[in-house]
């Protein structure tokens, strides 16, 4: 049932309405859900940069700058589900501090990522008011600029390679390796001159 949700091809509409379900799918990946907040966990930890990088681009988790990488985890509950309400949890990235508390109705889209539901958008019925993260970089963005780096690298050696076969890199090194050795003989020369006077 919950893999049907998810890949449900409907568009998400960017009404924050009630015309819809506690939980549906609006593309592939991702779902829409109108439900209030029960629960709120929230903790800080110290991640590298390294570290950080890698949750990006293999855990879909957005880059925080700073020191800190604050993770929250609430729990969503059907509006009018009684004693049968379905529950749902889903990750969020950044400071949320004071801005959102249990009973808050909430109506958040999120995107489906190694088994999580990891918040994209979020807006507090309460205050009527969407409710924004710190300044962070999206997971995509990160992939985006990863996919680049590689393809430019794999260039690179693509050139290398091509200039080596053809001989042409020889016309490349030869002035590089003697503009590198007057250099490192200019560099002993002003140490001697250096030594004599003083």
């Amino acid at each position: 049932m919950y893999e049907q949700i998810v890949n449900d091809n409907k568009e998400c509409s960017n009404e924050n309405t009630n015309s819809f379900k506690f939980v549906e799918g609006c593309g592939t990946g991702t779902i829409k859900c109108h439900g209030r907040v029960t629960e709120i966990d929230h903790h800080d930890v110290f991640y590298s940069k390294l570290r950080k990088t890698i949750n990006s681009l293999f855990r879909g988790e957005p880059y925080q700058f700073g020191h800190q990488t604050s993770e929250y985890v609430i729990r969503v509950e059907e509006l009018d589900g009684g004693f049968t309400a379905q529950n749902m949890d889903f990750f969020l990235f950044g400071n949320y501090m004071g801005r959102i508390h249990p009973g808050d109705e909430v109506i958040l889209t999120a995107s489906v990522s190694g088994g999580r539901n990891i918040v994209k958008t979020l807006y507090n019925a309460v205050t009527n008011s969407d409710i924004k993260p710190s300044l962070q970089l999206p997971a995509t963005f990160i992939r985006v600029m990863f996919i680049l780096i590689a393809l430019m690298v794999l260039f690179g050696i693509s050139c290398i390679h091509s200039m080596v076969v053809s001989g042409q890199i020889y016309h490349f090194v030869l002035p590089i390796g003697l503009i590198m050795a007057a250099a490192i003989t200019m560099r002993r020369i002003k140490r001697r001159i250096f030594k004599k006077i003083f």
